[in-house]
């Protein structure tokens, strides 16, 4: 049975400097203070990422929050979505105000212009009026501009 990925966050704490990316993730990066580092990766890749991140000389800690029922539902969605080596569509998602785990795209900028999955106007337009949405919306490559 493949091991499937989960959510992990990874604490880091002095050391030096470095950038680490797990495949279907953003580049994670540590200037040598204090960072919280996240990524959806295999038990097996969290090890292996931690020893990585530990060469570097700082303190690492690692923890893989347990899934509520909600958590099991989005992961699931997601899977069934990206398939058996899950990616997202773009390295901006994790934190892109509207990536969406519900929609069948992950994308709610690419809903924004979607006519089978429009915005209500009213709903589409508080959102444009807030900067973090605005500029995720603008730096999107995925949304279907008309």
């Amino acid at each position: 049975m493949a091991e499937y990925k989960q959510f992990w966050i990874f604490q880091v704490v002095g050391g030096n400097p470095f950038a680490i990316q797990i495949k279907g993730n953003p580049i994670q990066r540590h200037h040598g203070g204090s960072s919280v580092l996240r990524s959806l990766c295999t038990d097996e890749e969290a090890k292996r990422v931690t020893v990585e991140m530990e060469a570097h000389g700082g303190k690492v800690v690692t923890n893989s929050p347990r899934e509520d029922e909600e958590s099991k539902a989005e992961r699931a969605n997601l899977l069934k979505i990206m398939g058996p080596d899950p990616t997202f569509p773009c390295e901006r998602c994790p934190q892109c105000s509207w990536f969406d785990p519900y929609l069948p795209g992950l994308c709610g900028a690419g809903r924004a212009h979607n006519s089978d999955l429009k915005w209500e106007p009213e709903a589409l337009t508080v959102m444009m009026e807030r900067e973090k949405f605005k500029e995720d919306f603008d730096q999107c490559p995925i949304p279907l501009k008309n």
